[in-house]
């Protein structure tokens, strides 16, 4: 029995349980954790510090403990605007 495509890229071996190949769904996890204005990826603050600190200089939402992508559509968004900066 064959697995389904990616749905992202549609690599039709993706190789990892679930519905994306292992470079869409990091690409994915990514984007849940970054910020919707400047994009960085806020990670855990026992590691790497409080999360204020790990914004762009000038980012709006700095103190918004909310600023990650909160819907599939904002993720979407974070996604491509990642992809257009690297």
């Amino acid at each position: 029995m064959s697995k389904a495509a990616c749905i992202d890229c549609g690599d039709p071996d993706p190789g990892m349980p679930g519905p994306r190949c292992s470079p869409c769904a990091m690409d994915e996890l990514m984007a849940s954790a970054a910020c919707r204005e400047c994009l960085v990826s806020i990670l855990r603050e026992d590691w790497f510090g409080p999360a204020v600190g790990q914004h762009q200089p000038g980012c709006s939402l700095t103190n918004d403990p909310n600023c990650e992508a909160r819907s599939d559509e904002e993720r979407a968004q974070v996604r491509a605007r990642r992809e257009q900066t690297s």
